[in-house]
């Protein structure tokens, strides 16, 4: 959000980014699938990556903040969603919980009424068909309150497009 609001910011591979001018609003759309994860297994967030080998193997790559030794990991997982072989701890109903409700109050704070428009939403790719993804943003209406009552659909939970 601070990117968006045209500070300058620190990416996660260490380089300085800025916008040549802000914006006035942004609906923040991360993937529904894989929710939360790069950032518990950057931060090595101990109750996610303890729970399970690979997740805490895979938090050891993503701390080296290297971008080369990163993106085999960031693949890995990718696969491991897609294949249904991601660990456990990765399609916990509570660890998904927990970060959308993290996701939906850094949200509800960036909302500046008047100068900046923080909305909320999420990114959701079924792919009936392999290779065939088909993305599409869905936005909430009102804040985290509501928000916070119906959880982003899963690729896991569903994959037949309704909207």
């Amino acid at each position: 959000m601070r990117s968006a609001r045209g500070e300058q910011v620190l990416t996660t591979w260490g380089g300085l980014v800025q916008r040549s001018r802000p914006l006035d609003w942004l609906v923040m759309t991360d993937h529904s699938d894989l929710l939360g994860m790069p950032s518990a297994l950057q931060a090595g967030d101990p109750e996610f990556v303890a729970a399970d080998k690979t997740l805490a193997d895979w938090s050891a790559v993503m701390q080296m903040n290297d971008i080369g030794a990163a993106t085999p990991v960031a693949m890995a997982a990718i696969q491991a969603q897609g294949n249904g072989t991601l660990p456990e701890a990765a399609k916990s109903e509570e660890f998904f919980r927990r970060t959308w409700h993290d996701y939906t109050g850094i949200i509800e704070s960036s909302n500046e009424p008047g100068r900046f428009t923080a909305m909320i939403g999420y990114e959701w790719t079924p792919n009936p068909v392999p290779g065939n993804n088909m993305h599409r943003n869905v936005v909430y209406r009102g804040g985290k309150a509501e928000a916070d009552q119906i959880l982003p659909t899963r690729h896991s939970k569903a994959s037949i497009p309704r909207i």
